[in-house]
């Protein structure tokens, strides 16, 4: 059964407005690497829009590895929506999601000038991801009731909550219970168990309470770093079916990814 990591960024700075000395096609040498390393077979790439035509190249040469999540920038609206419609033509079988950064923005994903990105992404069955977690201010834009009520206004738009919820993963299971076009991410090891090497605790939580059917693992993976592999390394020890639905089976379905590519496992 092959590997498949949901959530891996090429680049990171956007929002901190930090330089970002790689170059994409240096990150994407990285990231190649490290999942050879690592033993992942395919990866959703989080990309910013003019790295696209560096990852394509990439996913030419190895059908069936790398996929793209658009990052959204909902901070330019109307030129992210443009830059969505235009690159999803372009680039229809690597488009297979959007990466929304609302929390960071201090926005509500139920602002309706969001509406547009929702209704192009039903049209097109494009999953969203959305960032779960951070300050207590971050935390109140992504409560668990405001993807409720989402779900219920665009009931055929499959949600992707992250983290495993962040601060909210005990209300979680709920939430996924209830509604079926909403799904987890989970890293396996949550940032405060990898940086303090406590034993993981959320995922089994959520195993505890959650269909795996309904979960799927994403690394996160920012750049070259220690946390990828253990997260990985972790993923790879949870005992089956939960490692099958986690590791490939929920991405595969919700993504819908093509039927065949994704065999290197």
């Amino acid at each position: 059964m092959p590997f498949v990591d949901a959530h891996a960024h090429l680049r990171t700075g956007k929002l901190s407005g930090t330089a970002v000395p790689a170059s994409a096609a240096f990150a994407l040498r990285l990231l190649q690497e490290d999942m050879e390393i690592a033993g992942v077979d395919c990866s959703l790439v989080v990309t910013w829009p003019e790295d696209m035509p560096v990852l394509a190249d990439a996913a030419a040469r190895s059908p069936g590895r790398l996929y793209s999540l658009l990052w959204f920038d909902s901070r330019q609206l109307r030129a992210s929506i443009h830059d969505l419609v235009l690159l999803h033509a372009r680039f229809p079988s690597l488009l297979v999601g959007v990466k929304t950064v609302f929390p960071y923005l201090y926005q509500s994903p139920l602002q309706q000038e969001f509406f547009p990105l929702y209704e192009f992404c039903v049209q097109h069955h494009l999953p969203i991801q959305f960032h779960c977690g951070g300050n207590p201010r971050m935390e109140a834009v992504c409560h668990p009731s405001l993807f409720a009520t989402l779900a219920r206004t665009f009931p055929t738009l499959p949600i992707v909550c992250l983290h495993g919820g962040g601060g909210w993963y005990r209300e979680m299971p709920a939430l996924l219970s209830t509604y079926p076009n909403v799904f987890l991410e989970v890293e396996g090891l949550q940032l405060h168990e990898v940086q303090l090497h406590l034993p993981p605790q959320v995922l089994p939580y959520l195993l505890q309470r959650c269909e795996s059917t309904k979960m799927m693992f994403g690394s996160d993976r920012l750049g070259r770093e220690e946390k990828y592999f253990r997260r990985v390394q972790f993923m790879q020890s949870v005992p089956q079916p939960h490692r099958e639905d986690l590791c490939h089976r929920t991405v595969a379905r919700v993504y819908r990814l093509p039927e065949g590519t994704v065999n290197h496992g």
